[in-house]
């Protein structure tokens, strides 16, 4: 098993951004799959998934902050355990997407190493851009 450059995971309560911001990742031709859910639990059992069946995780999270289940951070500790669970020792990059300015996201996004960025919505073809040359992750 590996980290699969080639899919991305959006986790979003909201429908309708997980639709627009499948049609702006697609609008780039980076990834061949772009795989969204609407609840945590769904990306947990879909991660679980690939750990039993051997399959390769994809190497990009963007994950939503507020969700009623449970926040983002909440979910990025979660699949930190899985991943451990699993001694499955390569980390996805996660992007935290939001609306929200509030201070106390920040200081919860500072509190978690594993979150590369804190985007602000609406995701755009040129944040995604920037974040993914950030990591090195265009060529």
């Amino acid at each position: 098993m590996q980290l699969d450059r080639s899919k991305i995971l959006l986790i979003d309560d909201n429908e309708i951004t997980n639709f627009c911001n499948k049609d702006i990742i697609g609008d780039l031709n980076i990834f061949n799959e772009i795989l969204a859910f609407t609840s945590p639990s769904e990306t947990l059992d879909y991660l679980k998934s690939l750990f039993e069946n051997k399959e390769d995780i994809p190497a990009v999270f963007i994950v939503d902050v507020k969700m009623p289940e449970m926040d983002g951070f909440e979910l990025i500790d979660e699949i930190d355990e899985l991943f451990e669970e699993h001694d499955f020792e390569l980390m996805p990059l996660f992007f935290i997407l939001t609306t929200s300015n509030h201070k106390r996201d920040y200081e919860q996004f500072d509190k978690t190493p594993q979150a590369k960025e804190y985007i602000t919505k609406p995701l755009s073809e040129e944040k995604l851009k920037e974040m993914l040359s950030k990591f090195s992750f265009l060529s």
